[in-house]
C-alpha cells in the first residue's frame, strides 16, 4: 500500500510538496525536505509519530484543530483517485441477461 503524504500552504490551500511512499518516518523525511528551506512558516499536524521525529519542535504544532485544510485536501485525493478505479468492468453495450 502506498500513501500520499502532502505539504498545504494554509493561506492559499494549495498543495507545496507532496511524495509518494509508506507511510513511515522515512517517506515523511523526503518530503520535509522538499519543504524545509521555507524560513518563517510552521507545520501544523496531528500527532503522527513521524512527525514528530522529523520536524523541529520549535516549528511543529500538534492538533486536529489546525489540520481541517489537508484533511479536507486528502477528502477529495481519496474520491478523485477512487473513481479512477472501476469496482467492476464496465462497458458501454447493455448485458445479456
Amino acid at each position: 500500500k502506498k500513501w500520499i503524504i502532502k505539504a498545504l500552504d494554509r493561506a492559499s490551500e494549495r498543495t507545496v510538496a507532496w511524495v509518494l511512499g509508506g507511510r513511515d518516518a522515512a517517506t515523511f523525511q523526503r518530503l520535509y525536505e522538499k519543504v524545509k528551506h521555507l524560513k518563517g512558516c510552521m507545520f501544523y499536524t496531528d500527532d503522527w509519530d513521524a512527525f514528530a521525529k522529523v520536524l523541529p519542535r520549535e516549528r511543529h504544532i500538534i492538533g486536529k484543530a489546525h489540520t481541517v485544510a489537508i484533511e479536507r485536501d486528502n477528502s477529495n485525493t481519496r474520491h478523485h483517485l477512487g473513481r479512477m478505479r472501476p469496482d467492476e468492468p464496465r462497458s458501454s453495450r447493455k448485458r445479456k441477461r
